[in-house]
């Protein structure tokens, strides 16, 4: 019976090429990250010379002279992009930033977030001699919001007081003006207004009523606090308004005034105390805002 040589049925990977390996037609190799196909029979010819050698798959560019992306991005977070030249590394950026166009529009950047009204902090004084709340008041904006939730004297008695501080440190020369007034009822259906003030003084009284040791709830108002000045320019002013249960455990004090510091050195922040040296608790949140 005659023989019939049908070829190779399917073509056979060779891996990768070596000269002193005999091809046969329909071997395929792998050499310089492509891939070749024999389509004549040869030994010690190099998958360049295309008498013996078809490419079927070709590689793309290598990634070098800042296209490779693994050494262009060095950090975790970065981010990539293309300038005139190719491929750059654009940093991570800090905590609450933004991405953004830059002025030319021609990169990416990291700007911080912009906004008329912005939460800068919040946190919790917990059975402390003093509550200090500094850091915030900055150039940055002109005027503040300080919210004070759940405010308690450990023990009964002693009215709420306030200090700006410099620089970290509560303020506590006699420049302190200040005009409280308190609308209270109590329980038994009595009830009053009551106003106090004070001038020259080493602290701020916020509440004129004594408090117990139940919670109390205050808003206060800064104007311009991180601004500096000369005279009667740059001196610091608050506005504060609360409400307090009365110093009978029962009734209710709503609360409202202000005060003024003689001085025009930077304020950075807030401590309040009670004046009967109880420690104190309490939540707060401070917002900035732009003019």
């Amino acid at each position: 019976m005659a023989t019939l040589n049908l070829g190779r049925i399917k073509p056979v990977f060779k891996g990768a090429y070596a000269g002193g390996t005999a091809y046969s037609v329909d071997d395929i190799v792998t050499s310089g990250n492509e891939t070749f196909i024999c389509i004549l029979a040869s030994t010690g010819n190099a998958t360049s010379n295309a008498t013996y050698w078809t490419k079927l798959a070709a590689k793309g560019t290598d990634g070098t002279d800042g296209t490779d992306l693994t050494s262009t991005l060095t950090t975790e977070g970065d981010l990539v992009f293309r300038d005139g030249s190719g491929l750059q590394r654009l940093a991570k950026g800090t905590a609450a930033q933004q991405l953004a166009m830059n002025s030319g529009a021609t990169a990416p950047e990291w700007v911080n977030a912009s906004s008329d009204c912005v939460k800068l902090g919040a946190g919790t004084i917990s059975e402390s001699a003093t509550g200090s709340l500094d850091g915030f008041f900055t150039t940055d904006y002109d005027n503040y919001k300080v919210y004070i939730n759940d405010y308690q004297h450990h023990t009964s008695g002693g009215v709420g007081h306030i200090r700006f501080n410099h620089s970290g440190s509560a303020y506590t020369s006699s420049n302190y003006q200040y005009n409280i007034w308190s609308v209270w009822k109590t329980s038994g259906g009595g009830g009053d207004g009551n106003a106090g003030s004070g001038w020259s003084t080493d602290s701020a009284r916020w509440s004129y009523n004594n408090l117990s040791t139940r919670s109390s709830d205050l808003e206060i108002t800064m104007f311009k606090p991180a601004t500096t000045g000369t005279s009667n320019i740059g001196k610091k002013h608050a506005l504060v308004h609360g409400f307090a249960i009365h110093q009978d455990g029962t009734g209710a004090d709503y609360i409202y005034g202000g005060f003024h510091v003689n001085d025009v050195t930077a304020v950075t922040g807030l401590t309040l105390y009670a004046s009967n040296s109880s420690d104190v608790s309490f939540s707060y949140r401070v917002y900035g805002f732009k003019n």
